[in-house]
């Protein structure tokens, strides 16, 4: 399902070098922050710690904006729950990560101080009225997680129900047929390497939002290559076209189905810059090249098959809309943590800090 949201200001400030880190799956929250910011492929990773409100997203920002004032390419992670706030930065040039270490992507050093450094803005809270309203903060927290339980049930239900749509035509798949498009649709537009590499960059989430789908693979491809998932079919020719590109040794970005991260939803050649991803619109002119996925379906597939399919879709959007709900409660109850905090924040002293920080930085 591709469904471009618009009006948020992050997205609209940020769409180029813009993607997810972790996913609302049907598995639940899945993190993928230890592969994208791996303390093994990287010199330095800030964590920062802190309360909802504290400022981390903002700290995030402004440290990005520091390095993209001396040239440094700065890679964005919003959060999947929220896309106004930053999960985390990346600046690959100097392999250096800022991210938010906190709930439910918790992270700690591997390698205290030679890698990573903990940041903690709650220092700049005041714990006394805070303590005062521990009991408020604790009913928040339980409303907020238990909005986000419901959500990932919900979740579960449509991935249990996108089963149902697949085994109706498993046993109507052509794939050989599949297996030679992707074969022809490879060798048509790459060229062999020497090493292959993957970097995990997820372009799509579900959240209070709805589905979303980033443009950032879009923004850098010089050709966009869709392939229908109207009967939910997309990863299986993604999957081929994943285990040819390792054959030929391609350097890619990878991107996975929130509500399914073993199954991919996208791919970005790098050399070529040419993306192949999930696609919703059939026969969109926005594709240079598009994958009808009904071309790998029987087409004597019975009348009953066919209504089956049609109902279990839905019942997914409706189960999908009701994951959407309760992930908007759970905002809801994060809003409002968020102002119990931010209102004992010094945010005067938080700045000076990160003014003080930003110096620290130019004269690294």
């Amino acid at each position: 399902m591709k469904m471009k949201q618009r009006g948020v200001s992050l997205l609209e400030n940020l769409y180029r070098n813009t993607y997810f880190a972790a996913a609302n799956s049907t598995r639940g929250f899945v993190s993928f922050f230890s592969e994208v910011f791996s303390p093994d492929a990287l010199d330095e990773i800030l964590i920062i710690k802190g309360g909802p409100g504290t400022g981390k997203s903002r700290f995030l920002r402004d440290i990005a904006a520091y390095y993209e004032s001396i040239g440094e390419k700065v890679t964005y992670f919003l959060c999947s729950s929220d896309p106004q706030s930053l999960d985390g930065i990346l600046i690959e040039g100097i392999k250096k990560a800022i991210i938010d270490g906190t709930a439910p992507h918790m992270k700690d050093p591997v390698y205290p101080v030679a890698v990573e450094r903990i940041l903690n803005l709650a220092d700049f809270c005041d714990p006394i009225p805070l303590k005062a309203k521990k009991e408020k903060i604790r009913d928040l927290n339980k409303q907020k997680a238990n909005a986000f339980k419901r959500a990932y049930s919900f979740l579960r239900a449509a991935g249990e129900v996108e089963k149902e749509i697949y085994h109706s035509v498993e046993n109507d798949i052509l794939y050989t047929k599949m297996e030679s498009a992707a074969y022809r649709f490879c060798h048509k537009y790459l060229k062999e390497e020497a090493v292959f590499s993957e970097d995990i960059r997820l372009i799509s989430a579900v959240n209070h939002v709805g589905f979303m789908m980033l443009d950032s693979y879009d923004a850098e491809a010089t050709i966009v290559c869709g392939v229908d998932n109207s009967k939910g079919l997309s990863w299986l020719f993604l999957r081929e076209v994943y285990r040819i590109a390792k054959e030929m040794n391609k350097k890619v970005l990878i991107s996975y189905d929130p509500l399914f991260p073993d199954r991919l939803n996208g791919i970005f050649f790098v050399k070529e810059k040419i993306c192949i991803r999930v696609a919703e619109e059939k026969g969109n002119e926005s594709y240079e090249h598009y994958i009808n996925m009904g071309r790998f379906i029987n087409k004597n597939i019975s009348g009953v098959g066919k209504n089956r399919i049609r109902f279990a879709q839905k019942c997914r959007m409706a189960l999908l809309a009701g994951a959407v709900e309760q992930f908007g409660l759970a905002k809801e109850n994060h809003m409002k943590l968020e102002s119990i905090y931010s209102a004992h924040m010094d945010f005067k002293a938080k700045e000076m800090f990160t003014d003080r920080f930003i110096k620290q930085l130019q004269l690294e």
